[in-house]
């Protein structure tokens, strides 16, 4: 509890710490909720995820059948406890702890709906339990058919319903997350006492809400553990029930997501009566950040792993996302900050931007449009790559660097240019910025005497020279360089 990161009455908790603190003022009701504050909020959240599960939608049978799978793992816990589990006073640990243990009883992990590596997992003989053992034979006898039939199995899990998951025992961390966040709104349903009051067990994910614009660290889907009070404290964790689907790993991760619960919070915060939302995440992200330094520099962390022991790397995109969510990212200075803190360790510029534009937490790679493209990180990025000479230095690195701006490209659409096209007399600085993105990746193919392999990437490029010609836009303003000339 000593180590929480706090402010406004905000705190950043790990859920043994949680806990106590739970049960300490338990025993006071005056500051327990006496009624459930936020009805619905964990439903609202999952309204806004776009990865169409179907495990919140749950009918009176599908509640009785999930009340009995709870029901079947409290009975387990009290014979090897020799204690006694009553589903209808919990605390919140022991609901999540139950939810959890309910999970691990029940649901294996679906390898073969994760893509080219479930695929590889098959070819490699290692996948032995599978809602469809058939379709693993399949992947051998015909390839095609087996894509087919796997894109066929993930849309019949997304549709199942969170008692439907459990019953058909598999799924990936969606379901999981989604399954354990409907099981702790059902135990709270049933509750007779007061604790569960003002308590949510969230699904976050990178498609819920507005996530992606907060900086998410990582294609993974988990909960995020929720405390509210009627003094308007609020406190939470992340918890994550599928790494937990093996033994002998953990069920609390705040330590490595503290970015998350920021996240959560910059996206959920006023839904739960939060004030200064914006001040608060700030300071929380920024005392993060900080916490993070003093911990790589006190253990002399260094950037890549020797073995078995931490390393600066691993922590990378969870530190990205809290200095992008902080003071530092909202001054628009996050990636001068990380070539500064990677040259501590090495890194020349090139290298630095490769490492930062290589993690989810600030890469552009999984934006859809441009309404999920944060406009200032362009602004950030050409303000840097300025100062690189595609010329000199590591061609390799120069060359990785290329790639990583095509990628950047495939987010630069056409509807995009044209709308700045139609409103070219009245650009401003940050549309010159998103234009010469594609200025910089033009320059180091030059350079390098490669090309872009996609023909979208080069249409993109010629509607940008066009508006660069049709216009008389100089060269010079927006980065272009050579570029004119040598096209």
């Amino acid at each position: 509890r000593r180590s929480a990161l706090s402010c406004g009455g905000v705190s950043v908790i790990p859920l043994a710490g949680l806990d106590s603190a739970i049960q300490e003022y338990s025993h006071n009701r005056r500051i327990c909720w006496q009624f459930e504050p936020h009805p619905g909020f964990e439903k609202m959240i999952s309204k806004d995820n776009t990865e169409g599960i179907g495990s919140f939608e749950i009918g009176i049978m599908g509640k009785n059948k999930l009340w009995r799978y709870l029901s079947e793992t409290a009975e387990r816990l009290s014979k090897e406890t020799e204690t006694s589990v009553d589903l209808n006073f919990l605390t919140p640990y022991e609901a999540i702890k139950l939810v959890c243990e309910t999970i691990q009883d029940r649901v294996a992990y679906e390898y073969l709906i994760i893509g080219k590596e479930g695929k590889r997992m098959v070819e490699r003989g290692e996948i032995n339990k599978t809602l469809q053992p058939e379709l693993v034979d399949l992947c051998e006898n015909n390839p095609e058919k087996f894509d087919r039939e796997v894109k066929k199995l993930e849309i019949k899990i997304d549709s199942m319903t969170a008692d439907q998951i459990l019953e058909n025992g598999f799924g990936v961390c969606r379901h999981i997350a989604a399954t354990a966040s409907a099981m702790y709104s059902l135990l709270k349903e049933k509750q007779r006492g007061l604790l569960l009051n003002g308590t949510y067990l969230a699904y976050h994910g990178q498609n819920v809400g507005d996530q992606q614009l907060r900086s998410i660290i990582e294609s993974h889907s988990y909960n995020i553990f929720l405390v509210t009070s009627p003094s308007g404290e609020v406190a939470i964790s992340v918890v994550d029930p599928t790494w937990k689907l093996d033994e002998d790993s953990e069920l609390d991760y705040t330590w490595k997501r503290i970015s998350q619960a920021c996240s959560f919070l910059s996206e959920y915060g006023r839904s739960i009566g939060m004030k200064d939302v914006e001040k608060t995440v700030s300071a929380l992200a920024s005392g993060g950040a900080f916490r993070m330094e003093k911990y790589f520099s006190e253990n002399k962390l260094s950037l890549y792993s020797n073995g078995d022991e931490p390393c600066v790397s691993e922590f990378l995109s969870d530190y990205i996302s809290l200095i992008d969510q902080g003071n530092v990212g909202r001054s628009g200075e996050t990636l001068s900050h990380m070539i500064k803190f990677l040259s501590n360790y090495g890194c020349d510029r090139v290298r630095a931007l490769l490492e930062v534009l290589s993690r989810p937490s600030y890469g552009f790679i999984n934006c859809l449009d441009e309404k999920t493209i944060r406009r200032g990180r362009f602004t950030e990025l050409n303000r840097e790559l300025k100062n690189i000479d595609f010329l000199s230095g590591s061609k390799m690195d120069n060359l990785v660097l290329t790639e990583t701006l095509m990628r950047t490209i495939d987010q630069f659409s056409l509807k995009w240019l044209l709308f700045l096209e139609k409103r070219i007399r009245n650009l401003d600085a940050e549309d010159f910025e998103y234009l010469g993105l594609v200025g910089h990746c033009v320059r180091a193919c030059i350079a390098l005497k490669t090309a872009p392999s996609e023909v979208s990437q080069l249409q993109k490029i010629q509607q940008a020279l066009n508006v660069v010609r049709a216009h008389r836009i100089l060269g010079d303003l927006l980065s272009f360089g050579g570029i004119y000339l040598n096209v």
